[in-house]
């Protein structure tokens, strides 16, 4: 009894907090999204103008994956995470860690 619907519900409660504090850290981060454990966060080069980050979420797409972290980009900008509902917040955070990693390298 893993009770999976509810640890996704917690565990993507705690992402979703997690990506949102990122998004006040980092103005890259154009909107942080998620559902249970479909999370979504939009890299923009304007929050005003929505322009896409394409070229940068490239850069933290590879830069995660050199760091063992994959993850898919969807329509060219937005970090999609959909782990297994078996993740913890631990491994979450580790996750969210690693983006958050990428994101400041690309930013220097």
């Amino acid at each position: 009894e893993e009770n999976l619907l509810e640890k996704a519900r917690t565990v993507g409660d705690h992402a979703l907090r997690r990506m949102r504090q990122m998004m006040d850290r980092h103005p890259l981060i154009g909107d942080a999204r998620g559902l249970g454990l479909m999370l979504g966060l939009e890299l923009v080069l304007d929050r005003q103008t929505r322009e896409r980050a394409t070229a940068v979420a490239e850069q933290i797409m590879y830069c995660a994956l050199r760091k063992g972290l994959s993850f898919k980009l969807l329509m060219g900008n937005i970090i999609g995470l959909f782990p297994p509902l078996t993740i913890t917040i631990e491994q979450v955070d580790e996750a969210l860690d690693i983006i958050e990693d990428c994101i400041k390298e690309t930013e220097k």
